[in-house]
């Protein structure tokens, strides 16, 4: 992933990981804006879906492997 951010953002790929990451969110971010995505709640999807919703996700091919926790935390940010 930080690659990713280092591709996207034109910059030296020689930066710290960390760096990295952060560019690559900060770009994810401003994307979100730029494009004026809907959160999660346009789509009627509230916290009470929440958990319903992280035990139906699969992390078979996600390169992070995230608890049932991590992934509510991850939705609730995007409602």
């Amino acid at each position: 992933f930080a690659s990713v951010g280092d591709l996207i953002t034109g910059e030296v790929a020689d930066s710290s990981i960390e760096l990295s990451l952060k560019r690559l969110i900060y770009e994810l971010d401003e994307w979100v804006s730029l494009l004026r995505m809907p959160r999660l709640g346009h789509y009627g999807v509230g916290q009470q879906h929440l958990e319903m919703i992280a035990a139906k996700s699969s992390n078979k091919e996600s390169p992070v492997k995230l608890s049932q926790t991590d992934i509510i935390d991850i939705l609730r940010q995007r409602l």
